[in-house]
């Protein structure tokens, strides 16, 4: 693909490395490198994320919800936002600010309880085409979201035994018209 040729919004179905971060185990997700703000400065929302990145920002919605704001949002603190810019899109631009090949963030998860411990990323980045290919290694452990007992099942409905509604009949009678 040229360089700036097509939009990010056709591009996924036609790079074979979306494919690859699509099943690789970890968060990986992709910038794009002209997605800029309106400060000048590269856009901290993804245009692609694996399974395992929603997952891990959205929890629960991970399969149904946009991404939105939500890997900028998880950053622990405006530091970590600007450390992971400079790390990101300053060597794209000819600056060389950051020469680190990879660099350790933290994330704090929105669905987890607010006294839960930072998740820490090692992320390395590649450039390719006009996109950041962003992959991680997790240096603590990843939480799951697994739906707790008591909302896996309705009050109303247990394991093993009919529902019956009170008040339903429960064989069809013949209804007269007159």
């Amino acid at each position: 693909m040229a360089s700036g040729a097509s939009s990010f919004a056709s591009a996924p179905r036609e790079l074979s490395y979306i494919s690859f971060l699509s099943s690789y185990p970890h968060p990986a997700f992709v910038l794009a490198i002209s997605n800029l703000t309106v400060h000048g400065g590269g856009s901290l929302n993804p245009v692609f994320a694996n399974p395992a990145l929603r997952s891990l920002l959205l929890g629960p919605r991970g399969g149904t919800a946009e991404l939105e704001t939500a890997f900028a949002d998880s950053l622990s603190n405006a530091k970590q936002a600007y450390d992971f810019t400079n790390w990101a899109f300053m060597n794209t631009s000819g600056l060389t600010t950051s020469s680190s090949t990879t660099l350790l963030i933290q994330l704090s998860l929105a669905w987890l309880p607010k006294d839960s411990l930072p998740v820490e990323l090692e992320l390395t980045r590649t450039i390719l085409d006009d996109f950041i290919v962003c992959t991680s290694v997790p240096r603590t452990e990843l939480p799951r979201y697994t739906p707790s007992q008591s909302t896996s099942t309705s009050p109303l409905v247990r394991p093993g035994r009919p529902t019956k509604i009170p008040n339903f009949p429960l064989r069809r009678q013949a209804v007269e018209f007159s």
